[in-house]
């Protein structure tokens, strides 16, 4: 046999993957360096802390009696209910005429305010109906630069609420009456202060619906919630409450999802609850 046939041989016999021998072709994988091996480390650290909190937001939400999100395994994107579309037509207004005792940061914190009311709305099986009086001016100038303004589905008026709505169906919240909200009715308009006052006009909208002879009522916080601190409500947490009883959730429920942690609200015993007549804290 020649010499070029046996090289043709020797060739037809090596493996295609090529020789381990051949500094250009390894099998050896190269370890890992200690940087990528902390790069690692801290991916598995980040994917255990978002699937903690995943979990956490499906408890809030179970709890808040929302639907949870993506349910079944699926990416679908969940289709919002308007109002209109709504059988919830419990009408929820946030009174913003005090643009003239705010200041421009305490403006923009309203707008913020406001904001969340509408996500907290627009995330229920059927959102109440949200309306917005007297909305012109500065704080509607600072409402309108919230992310998605233009697409918020709220009932905007720039006329007052009691030139909207009739008078006698209004009952304008308030933590200085004596009148306790019990329950939430479709007849009834309840009226919100869009104020963010830092206490700075304690009593302003009690004083202001007893001028005008308007009903007024308080949020029953003492029947229902124990708080170590003093039950200061924003304006979104009002509302939550609201809107989350104008659907049949219990007034104790909808009062400490709304409520935040650091509050250290605690539920009532039922015996309490139902002894209670302390005048409560501001909203």
């Amino acid at each position: 046999m020649s010499e070029v046939a046996e090289d043709n041989v020797e060739n037809n016999s090596q493996p295609e993957t090529g020789d381990p021998a051949d500094p250009e072709i390894s099998t050896d994988e190269k370890p890992l360096s200690k940087k990528a091996l902390k790069r690692l480390a801290k991916r598995a650290q980040w994917d255990e802390i978002k699937k903690e909190k995943r979990k956490q937001q499906k408890l809030k939400r179970k709890e808040a009696g929302l639907p949870n999100r993506n349910k079944g395994g699926g990416k679908r994107r969940r289709r919002f209910k308007k109002m209109l579309d709504s059988s919830n037509k419990v009408n929820i207004v946030v009174d913003m005429s005090f643009d003239d005792l705010m200041s421009e940061k305490d403006l923009m914190r309203t707008g913020n305010q406001l904001n969340r009311c509408y996500s907290v709305n627009r995330a229920l099986v059927n959102p109440a109906q949200y309306h917005i009086t007297s909305f012109c001016g500065n704080s509607k100038e600072a409402t309108a630069k919230q992310i998605g303004f233009c697409n918020w589905d709220v009932h905007f008026h720039e006329k007052r609420y009691d030139e909207v709505f009739e008078k006698s169906k209004i009952v304008y919240l308030s933590s200085e009456s004596h009148n306790v909200l019990t329950e939430v009715d479709e007849d009834k308009v309840y009226v919100i202060g869009g104020l963010v006052d830092h206490n700075a006009k304690k009593g302003l909208c009690y004083q202001l619906a007893e001028e005008k002879g308007i009903t007024h009522a308080r949020l029953p916080l003492k029947e229902w919630v124990d708080m170590r601190t003093r039950g200061v409500l924003s304006i979104n947490q009002v509302f939550s409450i609201l809107a989350n009883v104008s659907l049949g959730v219990s007034w104790q429920t909808a009062i400490l999802n709304a409520i935040p942690a650091r509050k250290n609200a605690q539920a009532r015993q039922d015996d309490d609850s139902s002894n209670s007549t302390d005048e409560s804290d501001d909203q």
